[in-house]
């Protein structure tokens, strides 16, 4: 996994707090399966209109 240099990060402000969009957070994570595929399947329980393209079950 590489960092990408940015001049700026793009941010909103909730509940007081900058975080990253839930989009790009998705993206990056969809990106990285591997080690995000359990957060991306409670990311896609929490919200109907994040398409989440991983399944994630514990055998």
């Amino acid at each position: 996994m590489f960092l990408e240099p940015r001049s700026q990060i793009e941010d909103k402000i909730v509940d007081g707090r900058p975080v990253v969009p839930i989009q790009e957070t998705v993206a990056f994570a969809n990106e990285h399966y591997a080690h995000f595929q359990s957060a991306l399947d409670m990311l896609g329980c929490m919200y109907d209109s994040i398409d989440i393209d991983a399944t994630y079950h514990i055998d």
